[in-house]
């Protein structure tokens, strides 16, 4: 505890924590609330299953997007919609867009919906929540039922933070294609009254024709208030869910941010732009100080053409990034055939479904200030920098600098906000009602 904490303390608490602290001091064998959770760290957790597939019968853990596909699935006869309300002419098309959305989204998070339920999924996310929170006898490891006990007592004692940390996990299947390296964080936090759970897991996949391995992170975070933890089984209802996965390439992330605060439940899809040479030591064109002439040439992908003079080779001491970074997107449909971004939101208020779509993942404008540079290598941003100063030091009252670049931002997807700082909401492609869920209203 420190001095500047006590302030936001009540005079009851903050004579119970003078009353420990007094306690402690006369009694050597006595641990803090914080000792004790220190002692479980980094136990090592061993084990060995079939696979990663969580079924929502038969256990009360809600699978992370369990509430956001239910949502997603449109209500009996609705038609999907423009940004003004209007239907869409071409629905089949518009449907396209949604089924392939949900297709990238198992790419990442592998569901399984049957008329419009949600019945199970298989990933490394959903599987080590469960196994956190499961009561099942065959399946439970003492470590998590040890951790959640501590946590409980934590919050029933009320007399100090409770941080319980374990970077010793490993679950691996049968079959020795896949294991999980796994760091698990549990926090109970006296003084907010908040309970944190995150883990960061490293899914290795192994091909046992060649031997070849891949690696794909994924990291999900929850916070509830601590009255509605439950030792036993899963706690709810949380105030949000996070999560944020990325795979083996290391050129697409999915994040979820399920806020039952805010009652609105988002997934984001990103994808950008890499270096074709996959020994590359630096993975992104946005890395400066890189000299692409040392990688090898993009084979079989769609090259990203070079914005800048500067960066195609012409000059003296320029950079040549022609034909070494690949122009990774996605398509929806035949009317966005190459995104860099979605969005889809779930408005658990009225039940409405928003998808918005994005050709780029960040912009800026080119020394004109007219034209917009998708994307942008760190090439490219310096040559418009460099432009920039060119254009001060040769104009009748110079200001010296500094010089940077002005950042764009897509009003189609992205929040804006007025002079007056009030948001200016993005226009979706689609929108829809979807299935209301009552409990999340």
């Amino acid at each position: 505890m420190t001095a500047l904490l006590l302030p936001t303390v009540s005079k009851n608490r903050l004579l119970g924590l003078l009353a420990v602290l007094t306690i402690a001091g006369c009694d050597p064998s006595y641990e803090t609330t914080s000792e004790k959770c220190a002692s479980g760290r980094d136990l090592a957790v061993r084990s060995t299953v079939t696979d990663f597939e969580v079924e929502t019968t038969g256990n009360d853990y809600k699978l992370l997007l369990e509430d956001i596909l239910t949502a997603y699935q449109a209500e009996n006869g609705a038609q999907l919609l423009d940004e003004n309300g209007d239907p869409l002419a071409d629905q089949a098309e518009a449907q396209t867009a949604l089924d392939n959305l949900r297709a990238k989204i198992d790419e990442f998070l592998d569901y399984e919906v049957v008329n419009g339920e949600v019945v199970s999924a298989n990933n490394p996310i959903d599987y080590i929540e469960y196994l956190i929170n499961t009561t099942n006898p065959d399946e439970v490891i003492d470590f998590f039922v040890s951790a959640k006990q501590q946590i409980g007592a934590a919050i029933a004692a009320d007399d100090g933070y409770c941080d319980i940390q374990n970077r010793n996990i490993a679950i691996d299947t049968l079959d020795n294609t896949q294991d999980l390296s796994v760091t698990a964080r549990f926090y109970f936090d006296p003084f907010s009254q908040l309970y944190t759970q995150d883990e960061q897991i490293t899914l290795t996949e192994t091909d046992l024709g060649d031997n070849s391995t891949t690696r794909s992170q994924f990291t999900i975070f929850s916070q509830l208030e601590g009255s509605n933890f439950d030792i036993n089984g899963y706690s709810s209802p949380p105030l949000v869910r996070q999560a944020i996965t990325t795979n083996a390439e290391l050129d697409e992330q999915l994040n979820i941010d399920d806020g039952f605060d805010i009652k609105l439940g988002q997934v984001e899809f990103i994808s950008v732009d890499t270096y074709c040479d996959a020994d590359a030591e630096q993975r992104y064109p946005t890395s400066p100080g890189v000299d692409p002439a040392e990688y090898d040439d993009c084979v079989g992908a769609s090259p990203r053409p070079p914005q800048k003079d500067q960066c195609r080779g012409v000059g003296d001491d320029s950079i040549d990034e022609t034909n070494k970074i690949a122009f990774n997107t996605y398509a929806l449909n035949a009317n966005y055939p190459e995104i860099k971004r979605f969005r889809l939101e779930t408005d658990f208020t009225t039940g409405e479904v928003r998808v918005y779509a994005s050709e780029f993942v960040e912009a800026i404008y080119d020394s004109d200030g007219t034209r917009i540079i998708h994307d942008p290598t760190a090439c490219e941003e310096q040559a418009v920098i460099d432009e920039l100063r060119a254009l001060d030091e040769a104009s009748a009252d110079p200001e010296g600098g500094p010089y940077r670049v002005t950042r764009y931002q897509d009003p189609d997807y992205d929040i804006l906000q007025d002079d007056d700082g009030n948001d200016i909401e993005p226009s979706p492609i689609i929108t829809f009602q979807g299935t209301v869920l009552p409990e999340r209203q």
